[in-house]
């Protein structure tokens, strides 16, 4: 896609269609990441807290549970209940604040976002119940929202526990408490307005989860850097009294616990892994330990009669066979796709690099529910490239690969070149051009793609984490180095022309006419003159208050990829479109924060494409309707590119009419309002030219609209002052 991209790139210079909206938005999202941090069952549904997203997932075959939906969140999810037709959803950053999100999923396949609660604490579990949402809300303590109006969620009541409430059980008219530090901790919650204390009792240890099942409560206990944890049973008959009457230690810190029946289930976290232990309560004064299944990692814990669903680390949920609890069985699990990283589109796919995962192609065609039509594993893919039927992946392990994807449902695999640390990737003509991190830019001859050849190797001075190539020159973004470029008229043997260097980090590189774009990190957007490649010399900058991380160029703008880090783990960013018609001042056009921790940018189709870590974000594209068709008469009516372009004050526009009749010739500006009517009336066949006099408006970008009989065409042209 981005050679074929490059002539998007010149559009103001050529003859494509384009209309122009206003603003960048949201329209749908898919991939979306795990690990699944916590559930709640609904029928044969699981609703899931994963990732930085809802997900909802089949699990009527519990060996074969199945992606069904999902939805972007704007921070961590830490609990989830479902009541009714709605999902309660408890969300955290230390930055971004916390909130309970509301979802309408009275349509599962499609939730929707109906309402948000935002609180200062940090909340950990939510139970829903007859109308009040009862939330284990960190140092704040017990919290309970009226949620009769799922719209308009309200505070009812909070009882400061006085420690730091983590885990929560519902025994109406109690609330049990596991309070952290201060043990365990039982509320009253019959008048939800006037929470009151019942009782409570100290823990060996951090007070982490609770179940109550009868006239008892089971506490898991520990905490993560403090081993081992406790399993302790209270007798609760007298609230206002609670007794402790059977416990024992294990090596890992408690996490989760459910009891049914006349058993308990819960996780213990390790140094390597979390065990899920079965223990026999039928005796509270004697638990005992009958069964222990070793897992990766224990995120969360649910358990349904006869299955237990889990999950965390690489596997976002696993569903255990616990008929037998002597013997816990594997019965299924649901692979979700690793971290977004890359993405290119083409026509109506887009090709999105996940970092572990492989590539999965996604039609986007209808972008409030896009579609994953197939997957081919891969360790790392990096950076992806389309170019007709193939799609070229910088994978960081196994070096180029090529993948045949004329049916975009079974990629396959044709040919590939051992390059290790492969960061970015160009393909034009016969060539792939490669960014290959300390080793520089590789050249590789595919012409025969069942047998790629590398020809062609020019060290950077840096680390090359992108390329991108026009003509004879590469310009290379070199990290820490700035930006290189590369003569590659024999691709044989490149050799480095010149260098401009830069402060901060240089990530990503496109090449408009002799311009190279650079995303330049902290320092924004680099504009770089390489007509004289020996001299690259700086001609513009776009600052902006966060990261730059990725650009895209079309159409006369700049589509801007940013992102700032709180901290490695609390991300956020968006998109922005620059006016770069006035190369020397770059103007701010519109914007759009993304939910994740945006990666890559891709552009094309009416799209905005964003790797965004946790999942593939899809934004409205402003500068729609991009059609790179050939300038063909339209039933013997043609308009014709205006001339000079880019102009300064007037240009001329040109026309043919197969027939006598009504002429429409209207200008518009960037914001589609109408800034000038060349003609409105009656014409004789044959060909015509108006002249078009800017006067006093601004450069820019301009459409011209030619509407004759039942033909109608658009074509851009550039104002340059």
């Amino acid at each position: 896609m981005k050679t074929m991209l490059f002539k998007a790139l010149i559009a103001a210079w050529s003859g494509i269609s384009v209309a122009y909206g206003q603003d960048i938005a949201f329209e749908g999202a898919t991939l979306f990441t795990g690990p699944v941090q916590s559930m709640a069952l609904d029928g044969d549904y699981a609703v899931c807290a994963a990732g930085r997203s809802l997900q909802i997932l089949s699990v009527a075959d519990p060996a074969n549970p199945a992606f069904v939906s999902g939805y972007p969140l704007s921070s961590y999810p830490h609990g989830v209940d479902v009541s009714g037709d709605y999902a309660f959803i408890i969300t955290s950053g230390l930055y971004q604040g916390s909130h309970m999100s509301v979802f309408d999923i009275s349509n599962l396949t499609t939730p929707r976002p109906v309402s948000n609660y935002d609180w200062l604490s940090n909340p950990s579990d939510i139970i829903v119940q007859d109308g009040y949402a009862y939330l284990a809300g960190g140092i704040d303590g017990l919290i309970i929202l009226n949620v009769t109006d799922p719209a308009n969620p309200t505070l009812a009541g909070q009882y400061e526990t006085g420690g730091e409430s983590y885990g929560l059980c519902l025994a109406w008219p109690l609330a049990y408490m596991a309070d952290g530090p201060a043990g365990l901790k039982i509320i009253d919650v019959a008048d939800p307005s006037n929470p009151t204390f019942e009782g409570g009792h100290a823990t060996v240890t951090w007070a982490h989860d609770v179940d109550v099942a009868g006239e008892y409560a089971y506490v898991a206990e520990g905490t993560y850097d403090i081993l081992p944890g406790t399993f302790e049973i209270f007798d609760v008959s007298d609230p206002t009294m609670p007794i402790p009457i059977g416990s024992f230690d294990t090596l890992g810190a408690f996490d989760n616990v459910t009891v049914v029946g006349d058993k308990a289930y819960f996780t213990a976290y390790q140094e390597f892994g979390s065990d899920i232990n079965v223990v026999d309560i039928s005796v509270p004064n004697n638990p005992r330990v009958i069964s222990t299944y070793h897992d990766y990692a224990a995120y969360f814990l649910v358990v349904d009669t006869a299955v237990a669903y889990t999950g965390g680390g690489s596997i976002a949920m696993r569903i255990l066979d616990i008929s037998d609890a002597h013997n816990i069985a594997l019965l299924g699990q649901y692979n979700a796709p690793r971290e977004i990283y890359a993405v290119d589109i083409a026509g109506r796919y887009a090709y999105v690099g996940t970092w572990g995962s492989g590539m999965w192609v996604v039609d986007v065609i209808d972008a409030a529910s896009p579609e994953v039509v197939s997957h081919f594993e891969s360790p790392f893919p990096y950076d992806i490239c389309t170019s007709g039927d193939y799609a070229y992946l910088a994978d960081l392990e196994d070096g180029l690969l090529i993948l045949d994807v004329a049916d975009p449902g079974n990629p396959i695999l044709v040919g590939s070149a051992p390059i290790s640390a492969c960061q970015g990737i160009e393909i034009s003509g016969t060539y792939a051009y490669v960014a290959a991190g300390d080793s520089g830019l590789y050249i590789v001859d595919v012409s025969n793609r069942s047998a790629p050849t590398i020809v062609g190797r020019c060290d950077t001075p840096g680390s090359a984490s992108d390329v991108a190539v026009s003509g004879p020159i590469a310009a290379v973004s070199d990290f820490s180095g700035g930006l290189r470029t590369i003569d590659v008229s024999d691709p044989h043997h490149p050799v480095m022309s010149g260098r401009y260097d830069t402060y901060g980090y240089s990530r990503r590189v496109r090449i408009l006419g002799h311009y190279a774009f650079l995303a330049n990190d902290y320092f924004g957007l680099k504009i770089i003159d390489i007509s004289n490649p020996a001299a690259p010399t700086l001609v513009g900058t776009y600052q902006t208050s966060d990261y730059v991380i990725d650009v895209v160029v079309a159409e006369g703008f700049a589509y801007l990829l940013y992102s700032y880090c709180f901290d490695p783990s609390e991300c956020i960013g968006g998109v922005q479109l620059i006016d770069v018609t006035n190369l020397a001042e770059p103007v701010l056009v519109t914007q759009c924060e993304t939910r994740g921790n945006p990666k890559r940018l891709s552009a094309g189709g009416g799209h905005i494409l964003v790797a965004d870590y946790y999942y593939l974000s899809i934004l409205s594209d402003p500068l729609t309707g991009i059609d790179e068709t050939p300038d063909v008469p339209l039933g013997g009516y043609s308009l014709i590119q205006n001339y000079p372009n880019p102009f300064n004050s007037s240009t001329a526009i040109s026309f043919s009419l197969p027939e006598r009749g009504d002429v429409n010739l209207v200008v518009f500006d960037i914001l589609g309002r109408k800034v000038a009517t060349l003609q409105d009336g009656t014409l004789e066949a044959g060909n015509h030219s108006m002249a078009w006099d800017a006067g006093d408006n601004p450069s820019g970008v301009y459409f011209y609209q030619l509407k004759a009989a039942n033909a109608e065409r658009t074509r851009s042209m550039v104002l340059v002052k």
